[in-house]
């Protein structure tokens, strides 16, 4: 069993495994060898006897009320088949929950008479068992004395001329004559079968017809063919209902007087098979090895080889529609685990929009504590695939922990961005448009945002909201500015440390002094060149850092 309950994913119950091997053991042999000769003085005992299993299948059962027990049970396999060679063995194998194994249990240790398991085989030995007896009687001497009335009876009941050996040399007998004529000797007792059956089989039948046989050869020979007849299939397996034809053998009536009765006796012996089954409990068994702790055992499953360690990575996202959906393919968490011995563990999972969206923000990975010194520690590494195909970190640096939670923090976090504006006061300027136009970090890289502010639209305020990096304290910006007269007119670089509101403040002096109109449109031309300006580096100590 284990600490935790069933409910918790713990095991409750018991296995079960023994072999039966089939034969005596050495002591055994002996005992039997000495019973022998206490019997038949000088007999040896030769070995074991031939069995063989009864049937192709179930020749090998379990009987249990718990073990064979499907609800007791979780599985039961054994071998099914009976042993019929001295040394060959059954095996049986169970697992039992803990009700099941607490009942076999009591019945080897409480009860102490016999247990809930018992084991049967069902085998069948050949044995030769006097199956008839026969006594087939010839009488000779009143065949001679009777002749002439023998023979006209017969000639009379079957219209045939010839009778025996007395018709002429050259007269042969077909199979259905010679049966005529050993019937019709039957019922005038020239000949006399005695047959006694002592058991009840078909294969009698077939020796019945064999005596008919006997007598066939016992008085009569094969003809000599006639080769002027068409020849014969001999293809087949010749029999002597096939066409044969034969002749009496030449007896003299003397011969008959002087042989007088002849008396041939027959036994018969046949070979059957006999069923029987052996049926043995479990505590006979179980009662030589109770003490052995090599043989019966408990054991608890807290060793440390045996447990798992499942390790939850959950992304820890405070805005993560906007994050996936704009800057972020995928986040990828490599796991590894090195061993003082065996294969080190190594397994990875990847974290997508599809894959929040199916199974929510975390991801878990399970290793095998085996018999590492210390089971908790491991390692991992996590980079996020962008939009665009660049990945950051490039080359992510392992990181060592034993927690069973890592919450991955994705290295950029969302700010909204306000910009707010007079209109009315704008539009007393001719300015139809006022654009913020923000750098910030993301990724490592500098990236650029526009918030547009339009008179027309009447909006006083509008927001964009931007990914950032969580080590930048802040941002730039400038104003770009439309000027119906002016045109496009871009003021000078701020920074913004822990402010997300950005004003649209027009300087006072911009259309006064004509050295700072011509700076912003200066300014304004460079920008129109289409070439984002890096300007993040001029600001590290206020934002915090320098990029890579």
């Amino acid at each position: 069993m284990s600490e935790e309950e069933e409910a918790q994913g713990g095991l409750e119950g018991a296995v079960l495994h023994f072999l039966m091997e089939w034969g005596l053991t050495a002591d055994q042999e002996r005992e039997l060898q000495n019973q022998l000769a206490r019997v038949v003085p000088g007999a040896r005992l030769r070995g074991a006897a031939q069995v063989e299993a009864a049937g192709a299948n179930g020749t090998f059962r379990v009987l249990s009320g718990t073990v064979a027990t499907e609800g007791r049970a979780r599985s039961l396999v054994h071998s099914g088949h009976a042993p019929v060679f001295p040394g060959s063995r059954v095996v049986v194998a169970a697992d039992l929950d803990r009700y099941g194994a607490q009942l076999l249990a009591a019945t080897l240790d409480s009860t102490r008479s016999i247990s809930d398991l018992s084991l049967e085989v069902h085998l069948v030995y050949t044995t030769f068992v006097p199956a008839a007896q026969g006594r087939l009687t010839v009488d000779w001497q009143r065949l001679v004395q009777s002749y002439d009335s023998l023979g006209a009876e017969y000639t009379h009941r079957y219209s045939e001329d010839c009778f025996l050996f007395w018709c002429d040399e050259h007269h042969t007998y077909d199979y259905s004559e010679i049966r005529n004529i050993y019937d019709f000797l039957l019922d005038s007792r020239v000949v006399q079968l005695h047959w006694d059956e002592r058991v009840d089989d078909e294969r009698l039948a077939t020796i019945r017809n064999a005596l008919f046989e006997y007598f066939t050869n016992l008085v009569t020979e094969p003809a000599e063919p006639d080769f002027s007849a068409p020849p014969r299939d001999t293809t087949g397996v010749p029999e002597i209902r096939r066409g044969d034809r034969y002749t009496f053998k030449r007896i003299t009536n003397v011969e008959m007087r002087q042989r007088g009765v002849d008396t041939h006796y027959f036994s018969m012996r046949l070979a059957f098979k006999r069923k029987f089954a052996l049926t043995g409990n479990l505590l006979s068994w179980y009662n030589a090895v109770r003490d052995n702790e090599s043989c019966v055992g408990t054991i608890i499953l807290n060793d440390q080889f045996y447990q798992h360690r499942r390790v939850e990575f959950l992304v820890d996202l405070s805005a993560p529609q906007e994050l996936f959906s704009s800057a972020i393919n995928y986040v990828t968490i490599q796991m590894q685990k090195e061993r003082d011995s065996g294969n080190p563990f190594q397994d990875y999972r990847t974290i997508s929009e599809n894959y929040i969206r199916e199974n929510g923000v975390h991801a878990s990975m399970t290793y095998a504590a085996a018999d590492d010194p210390d089971p908790a520690g491991f390692q991992y590494r996590v980079q996020w695939s962008l939009k665009g195909g660049s990945i950051y970190p490039a080359d992510p640096s392992w990181q060592s922990s034993d927690a069973n939670t890592i919450t991955l923090v994705p290295p950029v976090e969302a700010r909204t961005i306000d910009l707010e504006g007079d209109l009315a006061e704008l539009a007393a300027s001719d300015i139809t448009r006022v654009t913020a136009q923000v750098h910030y970090r993301q990724f490592g890289r500098e990236r650029e945002e526009n918030i547009q502010l339009s008179v027309a639209r009447g909006e006083p305020i509008v927001s964009a909201t931007i990914l950032m990096d969580k080590e930048m304290r802040g941002y730039v910006y400038r104003l770009v500015i439309n000027h119906k007269r002016e045109g496009k007119l871009v003021l000078p670089w701020s920074a913004r440390v822990g402010d997300d509101y950005i004003l649209a403040t027009i300087p006072d002096n911009l259309f006064t002094d004509a050295g700072i109109l011509q700076q912003a449109k200066d300014a304004a031309t460079t920008a129109a060149e289409g070439v984002m300006e890096q300007v993040l580096d001029r600001f590290a100590e206020v934002l915090g850092g320098r990029l890579p």
